[in-house]
Protein backbone atom coordinates (compact mmCIF):
# COMPACT_ATOMS: atom_id res chain seq x y z
CA UNK A 1 0.00 0.00 0.00
CA UNK A 2 1.31 3.64 -0.84
CA UNK A 3 1.67 6.43 1.20
CA UNK A 4 -0.73 7.78 -0.72
CA UNK A 5 -3.14 5.20 -0.10
CA UNK A 6 -2.91 5.21 3.61
CA UNK A 7 -3.62 9.08 3.72
CA UNK A 8 -6.30 8.85 1.33
CA UNK A 9 -9.95 9.85 2.70
CA UNK A 10 -12.98 7.85 3.13
CA UNK A 11 -14.87 8.00 -0.24
CA UNK A 12 -18.15 10.14 0.42
CA UNK A 13 -21.46 9.20 -1.86
CA UNK A 14 -23.74 12.06 -2.10
CA UNK A 15 -27.06 11.62 -3.95
CA UNK A 16 -28.76 14.20 -4.79
CA UNK A 17 -32.52 13.38 -5.82
CA UNK A 18 -33.65 16.00 -8.31
CA UNK A 19 -37.78 16.89 -8.66
CA UNK A 20 -39.69 19.63 -10.33
CA UNK A 21 -36.43 22.09 -8.98
CA UNK A 22 -35.42 23.86 -11.88
CA UNK A 23 -34.81 26.87 -10.18
CA UNK A 24 -32.80 25.65 -7.48
CA UNK A 25 -30.87 22.58 -8.51
CA UNK A 26 -27.77 24.41 -10.56
CA UNK A 27 -26.68 25.99 -6.51
CA UNK A 28 -28.12 22.97 -5.14
CA UNK A 29 -25.28 20.88 -7.66
CA UNK A 30 -22.60 23.73 -7.46
CA UNK A 31 -22.92 23.61 -3.51
CA UNK A 32 -22.20 19.52 -3.48
CA UNK A 33 -19.51 19.30 -6.20
CA UNK A 34 -17.49 22.27 -4.59
CA UNK A 35 -17.28 20.36 -1.05
CA UNK A 36 -13.87 21.30 0.51
CA UNK A 37 -13.70 17.39 1.17
CA UNK A 38 -11.71 15.85 -1.92
CA UNK A 39 -13.03 11.88 -2.00
CA UNK A 40 -16.27 12.24 -3.28
CA UNK A 41 -18.63 10.38 -5.71
CA UNK A 42 -21.66 12.15 -6.67
CA UNK A 43 -24.62 10.60 -7.26
CA UNK A 44 -27.74 12.91 -8.90
CA UNK A 45 -31.32 11.09 -10.54
CA UNK A 46 -33.84 13.27 -11.79
CA UNK A 47 -37.38 11.42 -10.40
CA UNK A 48 -38.83 12.24 -13.38
CA UNK A 49 -39.15 15.83 -13.71
CA UNK A 50 -41.58 17.82 -15.56
CA UNK A 51 -40.06 20.94 -15.30
CA UNK A 52 -36.31 21.88 -17.08
CA UNK A 53 -34.40 20.65 -14.10
CA UNK A 54 -33.51 17.18 -16.74
CA UNK A 55 -32.11 20.06 -19.23
CA UNK A 56 -30.31 21.43 -16.69
CA UNK A 57 -28.59 18.67 -15.03
CA UNK A 58 -27.20 18.01 -18.60
CA UNK A 59 -25.83 20.87 -18.79
CA UNK A 60 -24.24 20.34 -15.17
CA UNK A 61 -22.95 16.94 -15.95
CA UNK A 62 -20.18 18.96 -18.66
CA UNK A 63 -18.99 21.26 -15.72
CA UNK A 64 -19.05 19.32 -12.73
CA UNK A 65 -17.70 15.38 -11.78
CA UNK A 66 -20.93 13.63 -11.02
CA UNK A 67 -22.94 10.87 -12.03
CA UNK A 68 -26.74 11.69 -13.66
CA UNK A 69 -29.43 9.48 -14.29
CA UNK A 70 -32.55 10.56 -16.06
CA UNK A 71 -35.74 8.54 -15.66
CA UNK A 72 -38.87 8.16 -14.67
CA UNK A 73 -40.75 8.79 -11.30
CA UNK A 74 -40.73 6.64 -9.03
CA UNK A 75 -40.79 8.27 -5.87
CA UNK A 76 -37.65 9.94 -3.12
CA UNK A 77 -37.60 6.51 -0.90
CA UNK A 78 -37.29 4.20 -4.43
CA UNK A 79 -34.45 6.88 -5.92
CA UNK A 80 -32.48 7.12 -2.57
CA UNK A 81 -32.08 3.23 -2.31
CA UNK A 82 -30.85 3.03 -5.97
CA UNK A 83 -28.63 5.45 -5.21
CA UNK A 84 -27.54 3.31 -1.89
CA UNK A 85 -27.46 0.43 -3.75
CA UNK A 86 -24.80 1.70 -6.43
CA UNK A 87 -23.09 3.89 -3.81
CA UNK A 88 -19.24 3.06 -3.62
CA UNK A 89 -18.52 5.66 -0.65
CA UNK A 90 -18.03 4.68 2.97
CA UNK A 91 -20.43 6.91 4.36
CA UNK A 92 -23.88 8.14 2.48
CA UNK A 93 -25.31 11.41 2.28
CA UNK A 94 -28.78 12.74 1.39
CA UNK A 95 -29.53 15.78 -0.08
CA UNK A 96 -32.52 17.74 -1.32
CA UNK A 97 -32.77 19.56 -5.09
CA UNK A 98 -33.58 22.27 -3.30
CA UNK A 99 -31.06 23.18 -0.34
CA UNK A 100 -27.34 24.05 0.02
CA UNK A 101 -24.43 22.21 1.30
CA UNK A 102 -22.41 24.65 3.23
CA UNK A 103 -18.35 24.43 2.61
CA UNK A 104 -17.02 22.42 5.18
CA UNK A 105 -19.94 19.57 5.77
CA UNK A 106 -18.80 17.10 4.73
CA UNK A 107 -15.39 17.44 6.46
CA UNK A 108 -16.52 18.05 9.73
CA UNK A 109 -19.03 14.84 9.35
CA UNK A 110 -16.13 12.56 8.31
CA UNK A 111 -14.01 14.02 11.34
CA UNK A 112 -17.03 13.03 13.77
CA UNK A 113 -17.59 9.74 12.67
CA UNK A 114 -14.20 8.24 12.16
CA UNK A 115 -13.64 9.63 16.05
CA UNK A 116 -16.92 8.27 16.95
CA UNK A 117 -17.04 4.37 15.44
CA UNK A 118 -20.43 3.43 17.37
CA UNK A 119 -22.69 6.43 16.00
CA UNK A 120 -24.32 5.05 12.41
CA UNK A 121 -25.96 8.39 11.22
CA UNK A 122 -24.51 12.18 11.60
CA UNK A 123 -26.73 15.38 11.49
CA UNK A 124 -26.00 19.00 11.94
CA UNK A 125 -27.11 22.40 12.31
CA UNK A 126 -29.20 24.35 9.47
CA UNK A 127 -30.19 27.79 8.39
CA UNK A 128 -33.00 28.46 7.37
CA UNK A 129 -33.20 30.16 3.33
CA UNK A 130 -36.24 31.53 1.47
CA UNK A 131 -36.76 30.30 -2.31
CA UNK A 132 -34.69 34.02 -3.22
CA UNK A 133 -32.14 32.05 -1.07
CA UNK A 134 -32.45 34.78 1.98
CA UNK A 135 -31.20 33.87 5.29
CA UNK A 136 -34.25 33.50 7.70
CA UNK A 137 -32.61 33.95 10.92
CA UNK A 138 -35.60 34.14 12.98
CA UNK A 139 -35.87 30.21 12.46
CA UNK A 140 -32.62 29.23 13.44
CA UNK A 141 -31.48 27.40 16.30
CA UNK A 142 -27.83 26.27 16.92
CA UNK A 143 -28.45 23.09 18.74
CA UNK A 144 -25.21 21.49 21.19
CA UNK A 145 -23.44 18.59 19.81
CA UNK A 146 -25.45 14.90 21.09
CA UNK A 147 -26.46 11.55 20.25
CA UNK A 148 -29.68 9.96 20.59
CA UNK A 149 -30.95 5.79 21.49
CA UNK A 150 -34.14 4.87 20.51
CA UNK A 151 -36.18 5.65 23.59
CA UNK A 152 -34.49 9.41 23.23
CA UNK A 153 -36.14 10.04 20.15
CA UNK A 154 -39.72 8.12 20.38
CA UNK A 155 -40.42 10.26 23.30
CA UNK A 156 -38.61 13.18 21.92
CA UNK A 157 -36.20 13.52 24.69
CA UNK A 158 -33.73 15.13 22.84
CA UNK A 159 -34.32 17.08 19.58
CA UNK A 160 -33.34 14.81 16.23
CA UNK A 161 -31.79 15.66 13.48
CA UNK A 162 -32.25 17.73 10.53
CA UNK A 163 -32.90 15.11 7.40
CA UNK A 164 -30.95 16.95 4.75
CA UNK A 165 -28.07 16.83 6.64
CA UNK A 166 -27.29 13.21 7.50
CA UNK A 167 -24.55 11.38 6.82
CA UNK A 168 -24.83 7.24 7.22
CA UNK A 169 -22.31 4.54 7.53
CA UNK A 170 -23.53 2.98 3.66
CA UNK A 171 -22.68 -1.02 5.12
CA UNK A 172 -25.19 -0.14 8.25
CA UNK A 173 -27.68 1.99 5.79
CA UNK A 174 -27.18 -1.54 3.72
CA UNK A 175 -27.98 -4.08 6.29
CA UNK A 176 -30.91 -2.38 7.31
CA UNK A 177 -32.32 -2.78 3.75
CA UNK A 178 -32.75 0.94 3.38
CA UNK A 179 -35.61 3.17 2.95
CA UNK A 180 -39.64 2.28 3.89
CA UNK A 181 -40.68 3.04 0.25
CA UNK A 182 -44.54 2.13 1.38
CA UNK A 183 -43.94 5.46 3.27
CA UNK A 184 -44.36 9.39 2.22
CA UNK A 185 -41.89 10.14 4.40
CA UNK A 186 -38.19 8.90 3.80
CA UNK A 187 -37.02 10.24 7.56
CA UNK A 188 -38.61 8.84 10.72
CA UNK A 189 -39.00 5.36 9.50
CA UNK A 190 -35.34 5.59 9.15
CA UNK A 191 -34.42 6.96 12.13
CA UNK A 192 -37.20 4.54 14.38
CA UNK A 193 -35.60 1.61 12.72
CA UNK A 194 -32.17 2.31 12.82
CA UNK A 195 -32.30 3.24 16.81
CA UNK A 196 -34.84 0.29 17.30
CA UNK A 197 -31.63 -2.07 15.96
CA UNK A 198 -29.65 -0.60 18.85
CA UNK A 199 -27.69 1.93 16.84
CA UNK A 200 -27.24 5.80 17.79
CA UNK A 201 -27.72 9.02 15.81
CA UNK A 202 -25.28 11.66 16.33
CA UNK A 203 -25.51 15.57 15.90
CA UNK A 204 -22.69 18.04 15.24
CA UNK A 205 -23.11 21.76 16.47
CA UNK A 206 -21.63 23.02 13.17
CA UNK A 207 -24.22 24.49 11.19
CA UNK A 208 -23.62 22.38 7.34
CA UNK A 209 -26.63 23.16 5.71
CA UNK A 210 -29.20 25.76 4.20
CA UNK A 211 -32.55 24.36 4.06
CA UNK A 212 -34.69 26.14 1.67
CA UNK A 213 -38.24 27.01 2.95
CA UNK A 214 -41.31 27.36 0.20
CA UNK A 215 -44.71 26.43 -0.63
CA UNK A 216 -44.01 23.06 -1.62
CA UNK A 217 -41.90 21.38 1.22
CA UNK A 218 -43.55 18.16 2.18
CA UNK A 219 -43.75 19.21 5.71
CA UNK A 220 -46.75 21.81 4.26
CA UNK A 221 -49.14 18.78 3.30
CA UNK A 222 -50.39 18.14 7.21
CA UNK A 223 -52.80 15.20 5.66
CA UNK A 224 -49.95 13.62 3.88
CA UNK A 225 -47.28 14.14 7.29
CA UNK A 226 -50.01 13.00 9.73
CA UNK A 227 -50.54 9.70 8.34
CA UNK A 228 -47.04 8.91 7.33
CA UNK A 229 -45.88 9.94 11.06
CA UNK A 230 -48.40 8.17 12.81
CA UNK A 231 -48.09 5.08 10.82
CA UNK A 232 -43.99 5.14 11.89
CA UNK A 233 -45.25 4.92 15.65
CA UNK A 234 -47.56 2.24 15.03
CA UNK A 235 -44.82 0.16 14.45
CA UNK A 236 -43.74 0.38 17.90
CA UNK A 237 -47.18 0.35 19.48
CA UNK A 238 -45.99 -2.01 22.26
CA UNK A 239 -43.45 0.68 23.68
CA UNK A 240 -44.24 1.81 27.46
CA UNK A 241 -45.00 5.37 26.35
CA UNK A 242 -47.30 4.82 23.11
CA UNK A 243 -49.98 6.17 23.91
CA UNK A 244 -48.53 9.41 25.60
CA UNK A 245 -46.39 10.16 22.28
CA UNK A 246 -49.54 10.12 20.24
CA UNK A 247 -51.33 12.03 22.27
CA UNK A 248 -48.37 14.81 22.41
CA UNK A 249 -48.25 13.99 18.29
CA UNK A 250 -52.27 14.87 18.08
CA UNK A 251 -51.90 17.68 20.47
CA UNK A 252 -49.11 18.98 18.19
CA UNK A 253 -50.88 18.81 14.55
CA UNK A 254 -54.48 19.95 16.36
CA UNK A 255 -52.99 23.20 17.19
CA UNK A 256 -50.56 23.85 13.77
CA UNK A 257 -54.10 22.89 11.56
CA UNK A 258 -56.53 24.94 13.44
CA UNK A 259 -55.56 27.95 11.63
CA UNK A 260 -55.48 27.07 8.60
CA UNK A 261 -58.09 23.49 7.94
CA UNK A 262 -60.64 23.60 10.89
CA UNK A 263 -61.80 20.38 9.65
CA UNK A 264 -58.71 18.58 9.65
CA UNK A 265 -58.27 19.95 13.46
CA UNK A 266 -61.57 19.01 14.50
CA UNK A 267 -61.18 15.22 13.26
CA UNK A 268 -58.02 15.56 15.38
CA UNK A 269 -59.35 17.42 18.19
CA UNK A 270 -61.77 14.20 18.64
CA UNK A 271 -58.89 11.70 19.12
CA UNK A 272 -57.41 13.73 21.63
CA UNK A 273 -58.25 12.24 25.45
CA UNK A 274 -59.14 14.99 27.78
CA UNK A 275 -56.32 14.11 30.20
CA UNK A 276 -53.73 15.15 27.69
CA UNK A 277 -55.57 18.46 27.10
CA UNK A 278 -52.70 21.38 27.81
CA UNK A 279 -53.80 25.37 28.08
CA UNK A 280 -52.96 25.88 24.12
CA UNK A 281 -55.35 22.72 23.48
Amino acid sequence: MTAQAKTMPPLVTIVIPSYNHQDYIEGCVASVCNQEYESLEVIVIDDGSVDESAKILRELENIYNFELIIRENRGLARTLNEAMNKAKGKYFCTMGSDDIMLPSKTALQVAYMEKHPEIVVCGGNVQYIDSKGHLQTRHEKKLPERTLNFDELFTSTKTGIATPTAMFRTDILKTLGGYDTESKLEDLPMWLKLTHAGYEIGAIEDFVLQYRKHDSNTSKNLPLMIKAITDAYSLYDSHLSYNKVMQGFLCSMFLKSAKHDPYLAFSLFRKINYRYYNTKI
